[in-house]
């Protein structure tokens, strides 16, 4: 009876074994099967990979390491072989490649010359949004920019995006030497899609203050003085930003306050830059991809997120500061039917 007990056992041991292995055999078939194809070009240079099951489930989950450091690495190597000159968006390359292979494409290629920082376009569904600036016309001038269109909204409307969910518009003088500055930072915001955990640095997005990009001298908050800098205005843009990011139930990810109260933001809503040192970032924390319209006309700059109907649930939130002037808390209160659901710690502000 031990015998034939132990026999059995030895049996049911090989044939546990067989079942696993089997199991890992057919997963792995499995997985290898299921691949998809990355092809970046740049020049005459193509650096292609192929991605397996496990990397493109990471993918459609929103966590994958190995793609995301291999699309970084081609977009270095692009730098370094330009001899610095040439720096592609890999943040936008990745966002690209993700909503493809989301979408079930099985073959993935892409031109790196279509991301190159500061000439990049938003690409829907293969699709090429329209400019929103008129290259034609004078940046110093009012009205250079423009903001939602048919053709633009037809295919934001093919990603699901179709309402307006918050807004903030803050007024500037026309013809100041910082309203050019306060153009061309908005034009540069203006046009930008943010998939869902996709994360935004405003001090990336509009480039270096340079003459060379655009900019010109401007005032600029430096202590308790107004001094002028070359990009002067353009904390105008990223505190306008701020408020509609909070107006969306967004807690920023990096916000600073200026060292004094603005003239165009009520105390706790402003948010200064300083390129390299202070940014201003968020992340879409939405199910839903957002898009950001920054325009300029007539001395009004208003920054707007669209996204779908039902990204907010029906809820409208509100940006309320509590305290003082030069010292207060900004909190983000949510209202469903003009009840008040909830309220949330956003940050705190210290002014001179």
């Amino acid at each position: 009876m031990k015998k034939n007990h132990k026999q059995a056992v030895k049996w049911l041991k090989v044939l546990i074994m067989t079942c696993v292995f089997t199991c890992m055999v057919m997963t792995q078939k499995t997985w290898a099967d299921e691949n998809v194809s990355i092809v970046l070009k740049y020049g005459d240079a193509n650096y292609s990979t192929t991605v397996y099951g496990p990397e493109i489930s990471n993918i459609n989950s929103g966590v994958s390491v190995s793609t995301s450091t291999w699309i970084k690495e081609i977009c270095n190597h692009v730098y370094s072989s330009s001899f610095n000159t040439i720096q592609i968006n890999d943040g936008v390359v990745q966002q690209d490649v993700f909503s493809m292979i989301k979408s079930g494409s099985k073959s993935v290629s892409l031109d790196l010359k279509n991301y190159i920082k500061g000439s990049e376009k938003p690409v829907i569904n293969n699709a090429t949004v329209t400019p929103v600036v008129n290259e034609t016309a004078d940046p110093a001038s009012a009205g250079s920019n423009v903001g939602m269109n048919a053709a633009i909204a037809a295919n934001l409307n093919k990603i699901g995006i179709d309402t307006k969910i918050s807004e903030c518009t803050t007024k500037y003088v026309v013809g100041q030497d910082r309203s050019k500055n306060i153009i061309v930072a908005a034009s540069r915001l203006n046009g930008l899609i943010l998939q869902p955990g996709t994360g935004i640095s405003v001090d990336t997005v509009i480039l270096p203050r340079t003459t060379a990009n655009g900019y010109g001298m401007g005032n600029a908050i430096m202590g308790d003085d107004f001094i002028k800098v070359v990009g002067g205005g353009i904390c105008q843009l990223s505190s306008t930003l701020n408020t509609a990011v909070l107006r969306a139930g967004i807690i920023p990810t990096e916000r600073h306050n200026h060292s004094q109260n603005v003239s165009y933001l009520a105390s706790g809503l402003d948010a200064t830059i300083s390129s390299g040192k202070m940014d201003y970032q968020f992340v879409n924390t939405l199910m839903y991809p957002i898009y950001i319209e920054a325009t300029t006309d007539n001395g009004i700059l208003k920054v707007a997120l669209y996204s779908s109907t039902k990204a907010l649930n029906g809820v409208t939130y509100q940006a309320e500061v509590a305290g003082s002037k030069k010292k207060n808390t900004t909190y983000i209160v949510g209202y469903l039917n003009g009840i008040e659901t909830g309220r949330i710690k956003a940050y705190s502000s210290s002014y001179k």
